[in-house]
């Protein structure tokens, strides 16, 4: 079977039942319980700390619960918070995370299967985007293939750009490489631009102490984070201290990052530059103050964090964090988030309900002071969330806690209610002003779906016979021009802010703030707005009137409706001959989204 390996109570060693006696160790699992941390390998083995006593699991914070069955095999693992099942991002030993609220084992013939839970235990993507992972065991009881499915039960693809994984082992045990693998079993390499992911250990941490990427030559390969190696180094209690990033060439390289949303470092680990160092508090798990650092090992800001070299964080005693702070190369303070709230925005600090939901974020400045954030135009927003522990509604107030409006993805509101479908997926968002009158509302699902469409359908035509051609002028986006290299234009985007993903007609996505890009062979094939602040080359952003559409293009080539969506389409062509098309999606005379795509 793939067994768990996990951590138990006690000062220093092993004993006898397996369970670790130094608390923050990882040692194999032998009984059920609560435990502080977990993380998986691809393999399937769960790597869990600090056993909790049953009694306690209630007022620990966020708990991990095992449970085994009949034949003393685990058969169920939950994140809890409160005696609550909640959802929580889940990590890999490779430092992916995944977000689920449970995972069930069930043993079959030479097979164990993994299925990922919601909190109403329905299934969800998990564990690298599958529903399931049915790990086949080999004579060893170690996994030897990794099968993914998708929600309708079928072996399938995941966003990540593999089928399969295929293990093998350390003569210790020790999972030593991952390779990938379509449906059929053939390598690939992934999205990630992974081709085979190599792991090493040193005698004092179950964990990898170095993970490297190899491509089909056997050779070094950087990922698409442009590193190819990453070097770990722990404490005593297994946390880690530093990482390292290598290139090809195993020397010192900058990592390339994706921009910073703040919020996300409550439930990452992250690291940058070529060197991330981490400093603890006491035994608290989740580092104080994280550092990074250039080639010469001197500290360097992250150009696509707005010049952050440093991040201070302050925890409560559940372990949630309190306070994030941000500092420049020269340990002054510098702006978390240019592109959301501002410049002047230095410091986060955070409060939390009787569950664990973050129900209150405040914005300080330079002077410590609660202020307006220079973009945002608010000093703090307020959260609530439902039983499942959604977040159903956020809220923007001023400094002295007075309803402010704001505007953002093309609507001036005050507060947005979200509401949800039984699979936990968000299909409406309702926006309301300081008067408690409806402004707007979204169906995020439908518009994904519409823009979904929007790359693979052509449009239908209305005989429009005073249609002209706009020209090769009307193609661009922002900073984005559809038809150009994408290579060119990604450094003006100001960082992915999610990892990309590539769609059944094999086109990348790439996710920034502002925009969505779809690219084929670094040619940019179609372009989304996500926010206000791109335009057209006619000065039309999402926000706009119908009217102001028609002032700038004319009567449109092509109208429809599509999911609530009234859809304008003008012909285009792009500077290296593609035939475009230029979408405008109204919703109640208003621009929801702009779309630039080539048919």
């Amino acid at each position: 079977m793939v067994m768990l390996v996990v951590s138990g109570c006690g000062k220093s060693g092993i004993n006898e039942s397996g369970i670790s006696e130094n608390t923050a160790k990882y040692v194999e699992l032998t009984q059920p319980g609560y435990y502080k941390g977990c993380i998986m390998q691809p393999d399937g083995k769960f790597f869990v700390r600090e056993k909790v006593a049953d009694e306690k699991a209630d007022t620990s914070g966020l708990v991990y619960k095992v449970e085994m069955n009949d034949k003393n095999k685990p058969a169920k693992i939950s994140t809890m918070y409160g005696g609550t099942v909640i959802s929580h991002n889940w990590q890999d030993t490779k430092g992916q995370s995944f977000n689920i609220s449970s995972v069930t084992m069930e043993y079959q013939d030479g097979y164990v299967k993994y299925n990922f839970r919601n909190t109403r235990a329905a299934s969800k993507p998990g564990y690298y985007g599958a529903y399931a992972i049915r790990y086949k065991i080999d004579d060893n009881n170690r996994a030897k293939v990794a099968y993914f499915y998708n929600k309708e039960g079928e072996q399938a693809a995941t966003s990540l750009g593999y089928a399969q994984m295929i293990f093998s082992y350390q003569d210790n045990g020790q999972l030593a490489k991952v390779g990938y693998a379509g449906i059929d079993g053939n390598r690939v390499t992934t999205v990630k631009k992974e081709y085979e992911t190599r792991f090493s250990y040193d005698k004092a941490h179950v964990l990898p102490v170095s993970i490297t990427n190899y491509g089909k030559d056997e050779s070094m390969m950087v990922d698409s984070s442009t590193i190819a190696k990453i070097t770990y180094d722990y404490d005593a209690e297994d946390r880690v201290v530093e990482i390292r990033h290598y290139g090809a060439d195993e020397n010192l390289k900058e990592k390339k990052t994706s921009y910073f949303v703040p919020r996300t470092i409550m439930q990452n680990t992250i690291s940058a530059g070529a060197i991330t160092k981490y400093s603890y508090e006491g035994h608290n798990r989740a580092p104080s103050r994280i550092s990074f650092l250039g080639k010469d090992e001197q500290p360097v800001g992250v150009k696509s964090w707005g010049n952050i070299a440093t991040l201070v964080m302050k925890y409560n005693d559940l372990g949630n964090m309190i306070e994030l702070a941000s500092m420049g190369p020269d340990d002054s303070p510098v702006a978390l988030d240019t592109k959301l709230l501002g410049d002047n925005i230095v410091k986060l600090a955070c409060s939390y309900d009787d569950k664990g939901n973050l129900s209150r974020m405040a914005f300080y400045g330079r002077d410590d002071t609660l202020v307006l954030a220079d973009k945002l135009k608010a000093a703090e927003s307020k959260f609530k969330h439902d039983e499942k522990r959604r977040e159903t509604e956020k809220a923007y107030f001023g400094t002295g806690e007075e309803p402010v409006n704001i505007t953002l993805n093309g609507h001036t509101y005050h507060r947005v209610v979200k509401e949800y479908n039984d699979d936990d997926e968000v299909i409406a968002l309702v926006y309301y002003d300081m008067s408690d009158n409806e402004v707007a509302r979204d169906n995020p699902k439908e518009q994904k779906k519409a823009q979904q469409e929007d790359v693979v359908q052509p449009p239908t035509s209305t005989e429009n016979t005073s249609y002209s051609s706009i020209g090769s002028t009307a193609v661009g986006l922002g900073a984005v021009s559809v038809g150009s290299s994408y290579e060119s234009v990604k450094s003006k985007l100001g960082g992915e802010i999610k990892s990309f993903s590539i769609d059944n007609d094999g086109y990348t996505h790439h996710y920034f703030r502002d925009v969505e890009v779809l690219v084929s062979k670094d040619k940019i094939v179609a372009v989304f707005s996500n926010s206000s602040h791109v335009a057209t080359k006619g000065n039309v952003r999402q926000g706009d009137s119908l009217k102001k559409v028609l002032d700038a293009y004319g009567k449109p080539y092509a109208q429809s409706t599509y999911g609530g969506l009234e859809l304008y389409e003008y012909k285009v062509n792009s500077p290296q001959g593609d035939s475009c098309l230029l979408r405008f999606a109204i919703k109640s005379g208003i621009v929801d989204y702009i779309s630039i795509r080539i048919v």
